[in-house]
């Protein structure tokens, strides 16, 4: 989704004279030689008109030890999603699905972030009695893309990520590998390699209505951006 005007994209808009301040790594140097004056280059300002993020942190995500749990993980990534997109120049809204369920409504820029940020200090994990995405259609007029941040622990998800038809729609979920090796109980590590096998199963049967980034949490968090990005860029061309 992007919006024809002038800005800060990435795509050709026009060539317009040299003006005092400009950026001379936006000089076109053969229009300008061509012409016998500098000449600017404007791009298009590229901007998805909404972009949401819903924090999935159902009681699945107490799995591990503080701070070492599925939901730090994932509020880790719900933070660095947010500061990505917003500096990419979207609207972020974010929903958080938990204990105590709240909204940050749609914004822009750093102040905005702090917004975000402030609101997922006081996430907790706890069940809500509705579906993911159900609140959608009543907070925004059209649809956003939808970014959703997720263990992937209970199967009702699929149905959820299912309803969601029209959305574009990308899935980030925090393997939990590493609680697995540490786990000193075998039993309890035998309960968690079932889990994590379940977990394959959900992840198997959600790519078939989105894409899904299956983050390895003994992987740098900026390769599961690299994913979102990609996501991000594909869906506005």
């Amino acid at each position: 989704i992007h919006s024809s005007r002038r800005g800060d994209g990435m795509e050709f808009y026009a060539l317009r004279d040299y003006a005092p301040g400009d950026d001379f790594a936006r000089v076109e140097w053969k229009a300008s030689a061509r012409m016998g004056k500098l000449m600017t280059i404007e791009r298009e300002s590229e901007r998805s008109a909404n972009i949401v993020i819903i924090l999935d942190a159902g009681t699945e995500s107490n799995l591990g030890k503080p701070p070492e749990t599925l939901l730090e993980y994932s509020i880790r990534v719900a933070g660095s999603l947010a500061s990505l997109l917003l500096n990419l120049g979207n609207q972020v809204s974010l929903i958080s699905h938990c204990e105590n369920r709240g909204l940050v409504s749609g914004g822009f820029g750093k102040r905005h972030l702090r917004s975000i940020l402030d609101h997922l200090t006081s996430v907790k994990a706890g069940e809500t009695p509705v579906p993911i995405g159900f609140e959608l259609p009543y907070i925004f007029s059209s649809k956003p893309q939808v970014v959703l941040i997720s263990p992937l622990l209970d199967p009702s998800i699929v149905g959820d990520v299912r309803a969601l038809v029209g959305y574009s729609t990308f899935v980030v979920s925090p393997s939990f590998s590493n609680i697995i090796q540490l786990e000193t109980n075998e039993t309890t590590k035998l309960a968690l390699r079932v889990l994590a096998l379940e977990r394959r199963n959900i992840i198997t049967e959600l790519r078939r209505y989105c894409a899904v980034v299956d983050w390895d949490l003994q992987v740098p968090l900026r390769t599961a951006m690299k994913e979102v990005r990609r996501w991000y860029v594909q869906t506005r061309h």
